[in-house]
Order: C-alpha cells, then structure tokens, then sequence
C-alpha cells in the first residue's frame, strides 16, 4: 500500500467497451485512514442522473476479483497541525461535507483520533434522505465516545433537506440543506454555533469543505460576513481558513 495522508484521493480508472477500450478516470477520496496498510477504503455512489455516471456505470457492471487501475494518492485537502507562524494550531476542524463529500472526512477523523488529537472536531453531512447518511453507526460510535472520553471531542450534526418525503419519516434531526445549518438566527447564532457554544470565527474554527459546486458557493456565502478567507483569498501572511473540494 502507498503511504497518504487523510484528505486525499486516488484516481480510479476502467476502459470502456464502447469507446474501444478507452479507459476512462475518475477521483475518489480515500475513506480508510493512514493508519490502515490493508486496503483502500472509497465511498462511491452510482451515478445516475441527471445523467448515468461513465465510471460508475462501468463499476457497476464488475464483480469481486475484477481488476481497476489506480493512480497513486495525492491531493491537498489535508489537515495542517500548525499555523503560518509555526505554532500548533488547537482551532476546531469544522468539516461540511454533501452526501459522498464525506469521504475525506471519515479518513480524517480516524486519522486524527489515531494520533491523539484533542481539538474539536465538527462534521456537518447533508443529505436528501436518511438512508444516505453513510457511515452513521462509525460517526454516532465517534460522538458516543466524545462523551465518554474527556481527550476526544467530536460533534456531528446531520440534516436532511426532504424531511416531508416518506422516506424520512422519523427524522428528528436538523432540516434543510447543509448550509441553513450556518444561518445565524435572532439568537445571533447559528445551529452550528449553538451546538459548539460561541460564533464561528477566524480565529477559533478551520473549514474544510466537500461535495458539489453548489454546496460549496453556499456554505463559502455563509462564511463571508466574518472574513473566512481562501486560498485564493489568502492574507499576506499566507494565511487562510476553508479549504474546499469538489466532485462535480
């Protein structure tokens, strides 16, 4: 297994029939943390609209033994420990991710506890219906032992945007998509921020972002009255807060 860090991806790639063998590519974020030398773990949905998926729809079709191509691990939605100053950086990972967007997260959490780490840890997974909350019984596990162990400190906070649907029925959780978690209400805080207990700020939260375009505008929108800064946006002194990946 190649060694990576939390947060990055590997290119899966199968040829397809149709186009002579052609083969064709796409990034996944790796689930599994580091720590784990036995597999790649990856988080994937058929694609089926608004169009079929070109590499899912050809994933589909493999049994167990069928053979892909992988490129090796890269990326740079990774977690730093340390600010531009050098210091240890002990803000909050606040990580918002959209249906599959929860991939990197998975492997950072793991990583994180893995390694002992003591900040707050905040995931906020938006879906359209319960039963696409993946990874519920690992996070719910994270957050029950985040009670139970004063050196872990874990929160996750879920919302489901079809909440009238049949499917849903039942759901007693947060509503709506996963950027109405971040609306500061008359109270002047957001839901996000009542459950952590103060505002988020610059200077006490990190963002990282994951799922599609329109995710990530609006959460990106929600942050923009407190000076949370890009990469692109960067500070002279290189600093930044969000840090934000797409899948489509």
């Amino acid at each position: 297994m190649p060694e990576f860090k939390a947060g990055q991806f590997i290119t899966m790639g199968i040829p397809d029939p149709a186009e002579d063998g052609k083969v064709v590519w796409r990034a996944y974020s790796i689930a599994s943390p580091p720590q784990n030398q036995d597999y790649f773990e990856l988080y994937i949905r058929l694609a089926e609209r608004p169009v079929p998926g070109k590499l899912t729809t050809l994933l589909w079709k493999l049994g167990v033994g069928d053979e892909v191509s992988l490129r090796m691990p890269k990326g740079t939605f990774t977690v730093s420990d340390d600010l531009v100053d050098g210091s240890p950086d002990n803000r909050r990972l606040l990580m918002v991710a959209g249906g599959t967007g929860l991939a990197p997260f998975v492997s950072t959490c793991l990583d994180l506890k893995a390694r002992g780490c003591s900040r707050e840890l905040v995931i906020c997974h938006g879906v359209s219906y319960i039963n696409d909350l993946s990874y519920a019984d690992l996070i719910n596990s994270l957050e029950k032992e985040s009670a139970e162990n004063p050196d872990w400190n874990f929160k996750n906070l879920a919302s489901v945007s079809r909440p009238d649907e049949a499917e849903n029925a039942g759901w007693k959780g947060y509503t709506g998509r996963i950027e109405t978690l971040f609306a500061r209400g008359d109270s002047g805080l957001s839901p996000v921020e009542e459950a952590v207990g103060e505002k988020i700020l610059p200077t006490n939260t990190m963002v990282h972002i994951c799922g599609f375009d329109g995710t990530i505008k609006a959460v990106l929108a929600a942050f923009e009255h407190d000076d949370f800064r890009t990469r692109k946006t960067k500070r002279e002194d290189g600093s930044y807060e969000v840090k934000f990946e797409s899948y489509g």
